[in-house]
């Protein structure tokens, strides 16, 4: 039903897609950013949590890719120079 739903909301606004293409890759970017950092510090609980979201979101990018529609690949890379900026951003603010 969820996804009968998702599905329909796709279809019948296909910048739904490009939105959350977006949001996806400032997801995984800022993921990847904590992941990086977890391991710097040799946490290695934390490092695994983070590392479980990048595995999902990155199921849900290859979903993303197989419309093979280029604005939503171009949204999803935009949203990756967001997240990374953001996090390294965030994480240079709270070193300080």
């Amino acid at each position: 039903m969820l996804l009968d739903l998702i599905h329909a909301m796709v279809v019948e606004h296909p910048y739904w897609m490009m939105l959350v293409s977006f949001i996806l890759a400032v997801l995984t970017d800022a993921v990847w950013t904590k992941w990086s950092n977890a391991i710097k510090i040799h946490h290695a609980v934390y490092a695994a949590n983070w590392s479980s979201l990048i595995y999902l979101f990155g199921i849900v990018y290859t979903l993303v890719v197989m419309e093979k529609d280029l604005l939503q690949i171009i949204a999803y890379v935009v949203g990756a120079w967001v997240g990374t900026y953001l996090a390294v951003w965030h994480n240079r603010k709270t070193a300080t």
